[in-house]
């Protein structure tokens, strides 16, 4: 079937798949491995890995070439090097969230119990963000539009006649390029997360308070035995992309104080542009858990996504480096051990192919020494 310029591909059964590997990709897969293709989607088994073992492009379509006959076997070698792969960032991301979580924590209840105006008062219960939430809402709604807020900004309104929370003071920023910029898109999905803390907090909606019931266990044991949730508890109800655009609203100062323990320096060596580059991590981290929660291959990710001329150079691998330096730094070794690599045969169609996965594959069977963790630091000055 076709329609315009597309032609679509009709089902198959694992017999049929089998046939067609056959025929078209000079795959072969015995009786005994039938259960490989009814255990594992075709996407993921075949899709992911297939390309390792073509030669070459031919005809408008740009069909893949398969010249050499392939058994299921080899292609099974690199999808448990995948599941082997992914099982490591598993434990990577884990320990790194987990830190992450702790950081923040810290800083964002030191906004509350250590005032920095003498007209303050300490919030030693880390409760009063929810009022601060509420103020801020009111004066964000007395604007019919995210337009007009943005407006009467760039037009001479200050931003302290907003009542910016103090946990969120670059609510409306962008840092691009060393320079704080307004940023209309953003500050939407950052307005709804604050919502949502407002939620988590105080067990209300803040635009339909009669919703006031959380499915988080954590958040109702706090609601129900003290009515408010402390600040400290809050980001262990968050997901990790909320944990990135919590960090993102923070003002710079608290970013470079949380980079600096999450790296090991000092924040006077952390400038502005490194910041950027720091959520550039975040945000592939973010990518690299969901795929590994997913479960979803992991390799042909590293192969889209790496398009750097050096491997090592690019922001995966260093974002790699910086998950490795995290772990590395209070532990000696993995619980989960990195096989040996299988051997791909280099037939120079797959060689970028092949270097990724070997470069990736080194990155994480190499133990952290002192020299990783300056490079680790380093490579936020790119």
């Amino acid at each position: 079937m076709s329609e315009g310029n597309c032609t679509f591909k009709t089902y198959k059964t694992v017999d049929e798949q089998i046939e067609y590997l056959k025929e078209n990709k000079k795959i072969i897969v015995p009786e005994e491995y039938r259960y490989t293709l009814v255990e594992q989607n075709y996407v993921s088994l075949i899709n992911a890995y297939k390309e390792f073992f073509a030669c070459g492009l031919k005809g408008p379509k740009q069909d893949h070439v398969y010249k050499n006959v392939t058994r299921i076997e080899q292609i099974l070698e690199i999808f448990e090097l995948d599941k082997n792969i992914e099982q490591v960032l598993y434990e990577l991301i884990g320990d790194f969230e987990r830190h992450l979580k702790n950081v923040l924590i810290q800083e964002l209840c030191t906004k509350y119990t250590e005032s920095s105006s003498p007209d303050e008062e300490n919030d030693v219960y880390c409760i009063s963000y929810i009022q601060e939430i509420e103020a801020f809402y009111n004066e964000i709604i007395k604007y019919d539009s995210t337009d007009e807020v943005f407006n009467a900004l760039e037009n001479g309104l200050s931003i302290k006649e907003l009542n910016i929370p103090k946990f969120c003071k670059n609510i409306f920023m962008e840092l691009r390029s060393g320079k704080y910029i307004y940023n209309r898109d953003l500050f939407v999905s950052r307005f709804s997360l604050i919502q949502k803390i407002y939620f988590y907090g105080g067990g209300k909606n803040i635009e339909n308070p009669n919703k006031c019931e959380s499915k988080n266990e954590l958040i109702r044991h706090y609601i129900k035995t003290q009515k408010y949730v402390p600040m400290w508890v809050l980001p262990n109800a968050l997901t990790f992309g909320e944990l990135q655009i919590l960090f993102t609203m923070l003002d710079s100062y608290s970013q470079q104080h949380i980079i600096s323990k999450l790296l090991d320096y000092d924040s006077n060596r952390i400038r502005l542009n490194y910041i950027n580059v720091f959520s550039s991590y975040l945000e592939i981290i973010r990518n690299l858990r969901n795929i590994v929660n997913h479960y979803e291959p992991i390799i042909p990710y590293f192969i889209g996504k790496i398009t750097d001329k050096k491997i090592e150079n690019s922001q995966i691998v260093k974002a790699l480096n910086v998950l490795l330096n995290n772990f590395y730094r209070n532990k000696d070794k993995l619980k989960t051990t990195l096989y040996p690599k299988p051997n791909l045969i280099d037939n120079g169609y797959n060689s970028r192919r092949i270097k990724i996965v070997t470069t990736i594959y080194n990155v994480l069977n190499a133990r952290q020494s002192d020299s990783d963790k300056e490079e680790s630091f380093n490579c936020l000055n790119c």
